[in-house]
């Protein structure tokens, strides 16, 4: 199945299944922040976010961090 395309493997055993966009007609990979807080949960795991980063999902602030 992985080999066909559906689903993709992200990390060893960690697969998500690719959507179809309404719009433009080509697969959507899901929200990589989504990835990481199912993976977290499933393992016990959490995550901390950075203040700016809260601010940021809070519409508090909009600027974006720098990612180089």
């Amino acid at each position: 199945m992985v080999q066909s395309g559906v689903p993709e493997r992200v990390a060893r055993g960690i697969y998500i299944r690719p959507k179809l966009n309404d719009y433009t007609g080509k697969t959507a990979r899901a929200n990589l922040i989504t990835v990481m807080e199912v993976v977290a949960m499933s393992r016990g795991e959490t995550i901390q976010v950075h203040g700016a980063e809260t601010a940021r999902r809070l519409g508090i602030s909009t600027q974006m961090s720098g990612i180089s």
